[in-house]
């Protein structure tokens, strides 16, 4: 009995070192978990470009000023001479001739200028007053010889006012318009006003208000006549 109790004792020793060594399954492993696929951002409407704003169109240019009005300049012959009427002034023109020294012709002018209604007029009057000039000198066989015309130098104004009359003066040759007339030459001598205005206003120019014609002989005299239209 003894030994057999002992046989179950071993058997049950054995039997425990046996289930030591054994080693226990191992728990099954789970496949790695499959990669989220990327998701692709969903495309987004932009919109259009917006066009460009248009240019300001570049600003207009101001329209020039009109021409003025011609002036309407009467002509009247009396015995006195050519008188002149234009913007409510009465201008009577005068011309003679003299002999130079150098033995050639000048001619003197003299203008008498009235104011004919209640306002002031100015003229424009530079340095040799304000008549301006320009001449042409035409030889014995009645060529064109040669042909000057004025400068104006200074700014300075003269006044015709109700009541008072205004007289100035002008020779030729003087300043650029260059002479003098020589035995058989003729001379054509437009005259004109530098600035003719109202008030103190110096006004525009008055280009052609007559002309001075005259010939280099004995005892010369000089017409008078309004300006040609040419």
């Amino acid at each position: 009995m003894l030994r057999v109790a002992w046989l179950g004792v071993l058997v049950l020793v054995l039997g425990g070192c046996g289930s030591t060594d054994a080693k226990p399954p191992s728990a099954p492993v789970s496949p790695p978990a499959p990669r989220p696929a990327p998701v692709e951002p969903e495309p987004v409407e932009t919109p259009p470009d917006a066009a460009p704003e248009p240019e300001p169109p570049p600003a207009a240019e101001p329209e020039p000023n009109p021409d003025p009005e011609p002036r309407k300049v009467i002509y009247r012959v009396s015995p006195q001479g050519l008188i002149i009427e234009v913007e409510g002034l009465r201008l009577t023109p005068k011309a003679t001739a003299r002999k130079m020294p150098n033995g050639g012709y000048a001619i003197d002018m003299e203008v008498v200028a009235e104011a004919m209604d209640d306002r002031s007029h100015t003229l424009l009057s530079p340095t040799l007053g304000p008549l301006a000039i320009a001449v042409k000198v035409f030889d014995k066989k009645g060529n064109l010889k040669a042909e000057y015309a004025d400068e104006r130098e200074g700014a300075e104004q003269q006044f015709v006012m109700p009541g008072g009359p205004l007289t100035f003066e002008r020779s030729w040759p003087s300043g650029s318009v260059k002479g003098p007339l020589w035995w058989g030459q003729r001379v054509r001598l437009q005259a004109g006003l530098w600035g003719l205005g109202t008030d103190g206003d110096s006004g525009r120019p008055l280009r052609k208000l007559f002309v001075v014609d005259m010939t280099a002989k004995a005892n010369p005299k000089p017409t008078i006549t309004p300006p040609t239209l040419d």
